[in-house]
């Protein structure tokens, strides 16, 4: 399980990664509960606007879970 210390150390070397890659509309960290573990799993959460933008993501970095999440393409109102 990463920490959530880790899951932002994970989550700046992805955003370096990354690079301003299109597509992607957010990075962040992430919380996933373990009930009824009192302790949390910490995840780095990558938004992408389709499935296509997230072909050669890892699954993990350096011990941090990497979660991808479709949220289609994001617009100002």
């Amino acid at each position: 399980m990463a920490s959530l210390e880790q899951a932002r150390a994970a989550k700046r070397e992805l955003v370096d990664m990354l690079g301003g890659r299109d597509g992607v509309s957010g990075v962040g960290v992430a919380r996933v509960p373990h009930e009824p573990d009192p302790v949390d799993d910490w995840v780095v959460q990558v938004n992408v606007a389709s499935s296509a933008a997230c072909d050669d993501l890892p699954d993990e970095i350096d011990g941090v879970g990497v979660r991808i999440r479709v949220v289609g393409v994001i617009r100002a109102g």
